[in-house]
């Protein structure tokens, strides 16, 4: 079978570039299932039309998958929509092919049955989609039902089905993400922010279980670590094409052995290239800080929503604050960069607790500071649930973004306009002029 992969962000200006690492997984895995994949990347591509008709025109698909990575630009004040963009592709899809479609992607995850009627398409993938895909093909080919494909959601007129998504527990057993198939733009852009372009997976899942996230619900708050000897192996695949990288997982550096034993493979192999990662929320040790470096790191990411204890809390994070504030210092210790993204506007958050984080900010003295203002609200969190025993809801079979902002916050903007102003390295998203780009999801 011939399937085309659409990655629908279209335009740096809009979204973090960061090649679609999701689309590559799923490449691959059908090309080792026996089927034949092409890949449309829009992030470059300034005219969707035709650029969709010429790959359709060139793959002849049999199926065609489109990814949606980001629903919206996460900035409460100026909100923008990527949805649109992705019914365009759909209208383009149904105009110049009779191929069925299904939509996928993190973004999609989030909010599948609303997003399936915006685009009045009737079937989607939740979930990690490497398997599902695959059996999707083959049925397809075989003209069989796809009912009981893991992680598929069927939208037949005013019902929908979900199956369960299915983890891959065994991540080992898949093939290396299919990177010949990506725009060679990746490799010459510069990045934004300082982060690098490419990216790669070690660990699946999320142990976290933050109020507003809607990941550990489709990928699982069990981690699921591929072996060090293959990252590696990836790693110097992936150097025939960049000199640094970023390691794509939100729970890196949850076990520091496993860090440890990647680092020390690294050097072993005397691979020679720059890399960041995110930090969780746990005390990263001289030592391991030391053979970080020594193996490429080059700056650690810490995301948290606050620096202070109490918005953790009310985040469902434990107060780490302190934990944080020493693997920074030692940070600084070692000259190693380091950045920090934040959230202002949560449940509870107030005055006090800007003030806080302030405070926190002017202590550590960051090199690059990302914060948004507002928390995106996504259909059955903590945080959806939380905003309707105020009164706010968020409509899952017709959604649209929706921003969670606390009503101390919406008065105390006056505080976080002059922060932002104070600070022109803090990148306020919609008040900062280098903001226009938010950081987004890195997960492809």
């Amino acid at each position: 079978m011939r399937v085309l992969l659409i990655a629908a962000n279209q335009g740096i200006t809009t979204v973090t570039p960061a090649p679609p690492i999701g689309l590559l997984y799923l490449a691959s895995s059908l090309q080792k299932g026996g089927h034949e994949a092409y890949l449309l990347d829009l992030m470059f591509e300034p005219d969707l039309e035709n650029s969709v008709a010429g790959a359709i025109d060139l793959s002849r698909p049999d199926l065609i998958g489109i990814s949606i990575r980001n629903i919206d630009n996460l900035n409460a004040l100026d909100p923008q929509c990527y949805l649109p963009i992705a019914r365009q592709i759909v209208q383009v899809c149904r105009a110049l092919s009779g191929a069925p479609l299904i939509i996928g992607g993190a973004g999609f995850s989030a909010a599948p049955e609303g997003i399936l009627r915006y685009l009045d398409v009737s079937q989607g993938i939740v979930g990690e989609g490497e398997e599902a895909i695959v059996q999707i093909a083959d049925r397809l080919s075989a003209g069989a039902s796809l009912h009981g494909v893991p992680g598929l959601v069927l939208l037949e007129g005013d019902r929908v089905s979900y199956n369960p998504p299915k983890l891959i527990m065994e991540p080992d057993t898949l093939p290396f993400p299919s990177r010949d198939l990506l725009d060679p733009s990746y490799d010459t852009y510069p990045g934004l922010h300082f982060v690098p372009v490419h990216g790669i997976l070690s660990v699946r899942g999320c142990i976290f279980g933050c109020v507003q996230c809607h990941i550990p619900k489709v990928m699982g708050k069990c981690l699921r670590r591929r072996k060090p000897s293959l990252v590696v192996d990836e790693i110097e695949q992936m150097c025939s094409r960049t000199g640094e990288f970023y390691f794509l997982d939100s729970c890196f550096t949850a076990d520091l052995d496993y860090v440890r034993a990647i680092c020390r493979e690294m050097l072993d192999r005397k691979i020679n290239v720059g890399w960041h990662c995110a930090s969780v929320l746990n005390d990263l040790p001289s030592d391991l800080i030391e053979l970080m470096m020594m193996s490429g790191c080059g700056a650690i990411d810490f995301d948290l929503p606050s620096l202070s204890n109490r918005m953790l809390k009310n985040f469902n994070l434990p107060p780490v604050v302190e934990k944080v504030k020493n693997t920074i210092r030692r940070c600084q210790e070692y000259g190693l960069l380091f950045t920090l993204g934040l959230i202002f506007g949560g449940p509870g958050e107030n005055r006090s607790t800007i003030q806080e984080t302030h405070e926190a900010l002017l202590e550590l003295d960051p090199f690059v500071v990302h914060c948004n203002i507002g928390v995106a609200m996504y259909p059955d969190t903590a945080l959806a649930r939380y905003a309707a025993e105020e009164g706010r809801s968020v409509d899952e079979r017709n959604y649209w973004p929706v921003y969670y902002t606390s009503p101390e916050t919406r008065t105390a903007m006056d505080l976080i306009y002059s922060i932002a102003y104070d600070h022109p390295t803090w990148l306020f998203n919609g008040i900062s002029p280098l903001s226009d780009t938010s950081p987004g999801q890195k997960s492809g």
